[in-house]
């Protein structure tokens, strides 16, 4: 195996060495220049072919995305670096009508495209892109350019972007990297041959960026697409401002991008969203079987520890990493996620100073050294009234160690999903003019689905209803077959995991939440921005969201007959549907925006920055 190794990377160091005699005493221009002479990057017959990544099924989707960015941000001026045969660049000004600039660094090819393309939109223009003053417009585009630069060079490209307001960076990634910024002269060819690639996220550039787009499986590869969240470039302070926090999440359970649940999702929420306020966020999850393998988005560098693991070695390699991941990064607050990565973050407090918070997504199992985790953790958010008070009464948590920040939604990614979409999940699960409710959580025994079978079985067989049941669990079996025992397959369809929540949310009529114990209730605020009227449980945090009468109907957890009354009430009632359903909508945006979540958020991490000041006085102010 070692040999192999040796020998691939004799191979790329032969043919990085080749390049470098060809190419090293060229300049950029000469370079580019000698590429398409010697037919480099293909030939199609045309002056200037830019090779493969300019056509074919991915540079359709990367044109596509790139569509809807402009028709989303309402960009009217377009700059592409590196414009190259203009393939890409004709289909996405033709698309959207914006002024578009070509840039490059051959005369022949911009002379050439001044002459043959003739639409008063487009105008191009030859310029070094490392040195030469560029263009303002809204948006700069650099797709697979500087793959072919070294990283010198790709460092002054970065600091001649300060023109514009967006800039979206699209490179060809291995999908599993035998290094980084792998450093090369510039030249024809491209980093992944080399099993490298550019990583703006990482040094030597160490750029805020955002995740934005990505092909997973591109020939053997990544495509992928970041856009650059603030204007620091390479020019990053050493420290972060106030209003510049790095912030490292840490999520003590195995990461499973969004699909375990709801603390997974608020995670993701605050990510994205906090690194689009210019914050620099890192995340550490669990090490574990995950089928995800994709960093979140917004976040500048991610790892893996071993905080489930029994074995008390683990634990200790865990701590010390996380120390050396807080140093390094010169992180100014962790903001941990479930109890263990309280406990971690407290140590890590206690050797370093940095301040962290906790937020507390469900009140704690009792058992009696649990009761050690108020004593223990400095300062929590609870995601609801019901979890503040559980802390308070249960686990002697004092009132001003817990902030309640309830979660958010923003309404843009309800909004988003078509009645198209909704229509074809109504096809695609047998629904036609039925009421459909729709339970959208893990199929367990505490979010009550046995109680909605239970209640089913009451109705009469000819009630116009359908009820859907989104979602995976371990009670899933055992659901299904308890289904079909009571003969009521034609009536409740499992529809298994949903990645497009909002457009289930709109094919429903009816938001179905029956929980026995409910900290919060996430799919309770996703069904009020989509305008629909809630059934649910009294349980939990649930009635600080829904009030009876008035955005839903809200019925005693476990009552079976309550819930089919209930449910015959919503089928037949179309106008109280419809009343309820505006209502929620009403009370959702006014209480449950996800921008007042991460204003909240926001705020809490600055006073405790602020307070901390120093590892002593944040010591002192629970003492």
């Amino acid at each position: 195996m070692f040999r192999g190794l040796k020998n691939w990377m004799d191979r790329q160091l032969g043919r990085n060495q080749k390049t470098h005699r060809i190419y090293g005493s060229l300049s950029i221009r000469e370079t580019v220049q000698r590429i398409y002479r010697t037919r480099e990057w293909g030939d199609d017959g045309s002056p200037y072919h830019s090779g493969s990544g300019s056509r074919g099924a991915a540079s359709e989707q990367y044109c596509a995305f790139v569509i809807d960015f402009i028709r989303k941000h309402n960009v009217r001026s377009v700059v592409d670096l590196g414009c190259g045969d203009f393939a890409i660049g004709r289909q996405i000004s033709e698309a959207t009508g914006v002024s578009y600039t070509g840039i490059d660094v051959v005369p022949e090819l911009i002379e050439h495209h001044s002459r043959t393309e003739r639409n008063r939109l487009f105008r191009f223009q030859c310029a070094d892109i490392t040195s030469d003053p560029l263009p303002t417009a809204d948006l700069c585009l650099i797709c697979q350019v500087l793959q072919h630069l070294s990283n010198d060079e790709i460092a002054k490209v970065l600091n001649n972007l300060g023109g514009f307001p967006h800039v979206l960076i699209t490179e060809h990634l291995p999908i599993h990297p035998r290094s980084i910024n792998l450093d090369k002269p510039h030249g024809p060819d491209v980093r992944v041959r080399y099993g490298s690639g550019v990583y703006l996220e990482l040094p030597p550039f160490s750029l805020p960026t955002l995740e934005v787009w990505k092909i997973p499986h591109y020939k053997k590869s990544i495509l992928k697409t970041v856009m650059l969240v603030n204007k620091t470039f390479c020019k990053q302070p050493e420290r972060a401002s106030e209003n510049n926090l790095k912030i490292l999440v840490l999520f003590s359970h195995v990461w499973r991008g969004g699909r375990a649940g709801g603390a997974e999702t608020h995670a993701l929420q605050l990510m994205k969203e906090l690194s689009l306020r210019g914050h620099q966020i890192y995340f550490v999850a669990a090490s574990g079987n995950s089928e995800v393998e994709n960093t979140p988005p917004g976040v500048l560098a991610e790892y893996r520890l071993p905080f489930q693991s029994l074995n008390p070695f683990d634990k200790l390699t865990a701590y010390r990493r996380l120390i050396e991941i807080v140093t390094r990064h010169q992180i100014d607050i962790i903001h941990a996620h479930h109890r263990t990565g309280g406990y971690f973050a407290e140590a890590i407090f206690r050797r370093t100073g940095v301040p962290y918070v906790i937020t507390v997504h469900d009140i704690w199992h009792r058992a009696p050294f649990k009761s050690l985790h108020g004593r223990i953790i400095r300062r929590m958010i609870a995601v609801s009234g019901f979890i503040k008070r559980g802390l308070t009464e249960k686990f002697g948590v004092a009132a001003d160690q817990v902030r309640i920040i309830h979660n958010g939604i923003d309404p843009a990614q309800i909004e988003k999903a078509s009645g198209e979409e909704a229509a074809q999940i109504r096809e695609k699960f047998g629904v036609g003019g039925e009421v459909v409710f729709s339970l959208v959580a893990r199929i367990t025994e505490s979010k009550g689905h046995y109680d909605v079978i239970e209640a089913l079985k009451l109705l009469p067989r000819e009630l116009n209803y359908k009820c859907l049941i989104a979602g995976e669990g371990k009670d899933k079996q055992k659901l299904q077959a308890l289904v079909a025992r009571y003969g009521l397959g034609e009536k409740v369809v499992f529809c298994g995991f949903q990645a497009n929540i909002p457009a289930l949310m709109k094919a429903s009529d009816v938001i179905l939440l029956p929980s026995h114990r409910e900290p919060f209730g996430l799919s309770i605020l996703e069904g009020m921005f989509a305008g629909k009227p809630l059934l649910v449980s009294s349980s939990g945090g649930i009635p600080e969201i829904v009030t009876n009468d008035r955005e839903g109907i809200v019925f005693p957890a476990r009552d079976v007959a309550a819930l089919a009354k209930a449910i015959v009430l919503l089928v037949e009632d179309p106008a109280l549907r419809h009343r309820l359903g505006e209502e929620a909508y009403r009370t959702a945006n006014r209480r449950f925006l996800l921008s007042k979540m991460i204003d909240d958020t926001e705020a809490y991490y600055r006073e405790i920055v602020r307070k901390a000041g120093s590892s002593q006085s944040f010591t002192q102010s629970f003492r």
